[in-house]
């Protein structure tokens, strides 16, 4: 039931609220009381860069080996979030009952680390 929600709520954050859109870039962000999402499709060519943005950012160094992920993950400062990722999509869910304040303002800036990351080559 949570994946299927967490799938709703990304669906709906790519039909509705897209910040940024060209013809082969589109990001999303939703930020509502319950969840924090960021969605992106992107330029295959920027994954690399986006895996070693990712790993840095999250200390989560057997990402960049990986082609796809689908996992709920637990950082060492105990942030967890749903990510879902393969070259050229990227989407990740923080439940904001299940962190805390400071690890949903830490998952927004990565988040404008990694569209930053997608957006400039």
């Amino acid at each position: 039931m949570k994946i299927l929600l967490g799938g709703m709520i990304i669906g709906l954050s790519l039909w509705s609220m897209s910040c940024v859109s060209s013809s082969d870039t589109n990001i999303t962000v939703s930020d509502n009381e319950k969840a924090y999402t960021f969605s992106a499709h992107y330029d295959q060519s920027r994954t690399a860069a986006l895996q070693a943005y990712m790993a840095d950012a999250f200390g989560e160094k057997e990402w960049g080996s990986q082609d796809d992920i689908d996992q709920i993950t637990t950082l060492a400062d105990q942030t967890t979030f749903h990510i879902e990722a393969s070259a050229g999509q990227l989407a990740i869910e923080l439940d904001k009952s299940a962190n805390r304040p400071a690890a949903y303002q830490r998952m927004k800036q990565v988040c404008e680390g990694m569209r930053k990351v997608i957006l400039n080559p």
